[in-house]
């Protein structure tokens, strides 16, 4: 089948081929819908469309909990006690937001652990390596560097192989 000027059809992929310049949304979903799938591959594109998602929301965490800390400070400097005894004053609303946003940092944590490592191993087979080299990442101090590394790899068609076959 063709389209108007006689180009033909693009040929459907498999949903475990990897997506070459995948957009953001896309990426995204596929890291959701995917949720531990081990086995097919994933680009380039959108393995670090993910990373900069996780990054995007470990930021947005982070100004969060800041906020609940100087929401909590500034009540807990406003509350003065001439008494001579020292006290932590009113700081709940800053204190209960804190703990709100640790559990909502904790939630996207291990909601996305799973998802995280399969991602990874995807990647590593589209490059044709085996997923077993995701256990690198149990390396302290150097598994950011480990997937930095493994991320930055080419794609190779002989990655097929770890495609799913029907």
């Amino acid at each position: 089948m063709s389209d108007l000027y006689g180009t033909p059809a693009p040929i459907p992929l498999a949903s475990d081929a990897p997506i070459r310049g995948i957009g953001f949304g896309t990426a995204i979903k596929r890291y959701f819908t995917k949720y531990a799938t081990f086995s097919g591959r994933a680009s380039q594109s959108e393995y670090w469309w993910v990373v900069l998602f996780n990054a995007l929301v470990g930021i947005a965490l982070g100004i969060l909990a800041t906020i609940a800390m100087v929401i909590g400070m500034a009540g807990a400097a406003s509350y003065s006690s001439y008494d001579g005894y020292s006290s932590a004053g009113p700081t709940g609303f800053g204190l209960v937001l804190l703990v709100l946003v640790g559990i909502a940092g904790l939630a996207f944590v291990l909601g996305t652990i799973i998802p995280g490592i399969a991602l990874y191993v995807r990647r590593l087979h589209d490059a044709d390596l085996s997923g077993l080299l995701a256990l690198l990442l149990l390396i302290p101090y150097g598994n950011s560097i480990v997937a930095i590394v493994f991320g930055l790899l080419p794609s190779k068609p002989e990655g097929s192989r770890y495609d799913v076959k029907y």
